[in-house]
Parts: C-alpha cells; structure tokens; sequence
C-alpha cells in the first residue's frame, strides 16, 4: 500500500483498529465473566478510554449480558495521560529535567499529528 492510499483510507483504517481493539477487549470481557459464573459484582471503566463511546458501549453490553452494573466513571472524571507523557518528554533518561518544569507549556487541546 503506498503512501497516498494509507492517506486516502486513514479513517478506515483508524476506525477498523480501533474496533479491533475494542473486539479484543469486549471478548476478555465476556469470558472473564463466563469463567467467573456470576461471582461478579459489577464491571468498571475508568480512566482515559472512559472516554471512548464505543468502547463504553461494548463494555455496557457485556455486563448487561452478564447480569452485573456497568460502573463507568464520568468523562469530567477522566483524561489521558498526555500531560504526563509531555512532562516525562522533559526529563532525559537518567532523570534529570531538562528545563524548568514549571515553564512547560501544556496545551491539552493542541493536536497530535497533522
């Protein structure tokens, strides 16, 4: 595949990864709780991929189908960890910061890659 045609299908191939993943996720899911015969309690989801519709709603569905409350933190109650990474980017591999942290600029909002 070239490079114009990864470019021209780039939205299919995110959204094919990313229903990949959530398949993946959604299948240890249900056999979890097959394996565990009703002995869960409920499912939770927290964290930055709280934030992922579809994955929350794969998720729902699974503890549904297993009988259990579906517990997911709130979406002003979650975020990534891009401000971490930024700041880990600021430090070199012996641990020692770069410059001065207080001077990051942190800008959650910028985007990732063109």
């Amino acid at each position: 595949m070239t490079v114009a045609e990864v470019e021209a299908r780039r939205a299919d191939l995110c959204a094919s990864y990313q229903a990949a993943v959530i398949d993946a996720l959604a299948g240890r899911v249900r056999r979890v709780l097959a394996r565990e015969g009703g002995g869960l309690r409920s499912l939770g989801l927290s964290g930055g991929v709280a934030n992922n519709r579809l994955l929350r709603a794969a998720l729902e569905a699974e503890a549904r189908r297993g009988g259990i409350p579906f517990l997911a933190a709130e979406s002003r109650h979650t975020g990534d960890n891009a401000g971490m990474i930024a700041f880990a980017a600021a430090v070199d591999p012996a641990g020692a910061v770069t410059g001065d942290p207080c001077r990051l600029l942190i800008e959650p909002n910028a985007p990732l890659a063109p």
